[in-house]
């Protein structure tokens, strides 16, 4: 049984993983303010820039995971539009719970 479990989250943590690609081809010209690190919107300019010279409805073009990537994480962005980090969201849940 513990072998079951231990198969099924091993492939949703590589699930999970193969979802975002910092090295696709529309990251190359992110321009970001933070070195290594650009807000949603940026990047979400730099795909459409890539895309808009390229057929979306090719078979495995990944434009659409990316619209998925996109939707799920946009939740997820600061007030300056950086996607917050674990670090972030544990701070977050550790005030919550200190002030009940």
């Amino acid at each position: 049984m513990i072998k079951k479990y231990l198969i099924i989250s091993l492939l949703c943590t590589f699930l999970g993983f193969s979802q975002f690609n910092p090295s696709a081809p529309w990251m190359q010209n992110v321009n970001t303010a933070k070195p290594g690190r650009a807000t949603i919107d940026e990047q979400v300019e730099a795909f459409n820039h890539y895309w808009s010279t390229r057929d979306k409805n090719v078979r495995g073009s990944g434009h659409k995971p990316f619209m998925r990537w996109e939707y799920h994480w946009r939740n997820y962005a600061d007030n300056q539009g950086y996607i917050m980090s674990s670090d972030d969201f544990w701070e977050v849940w550790r005030q919550k719970n200190n002030q009940k």
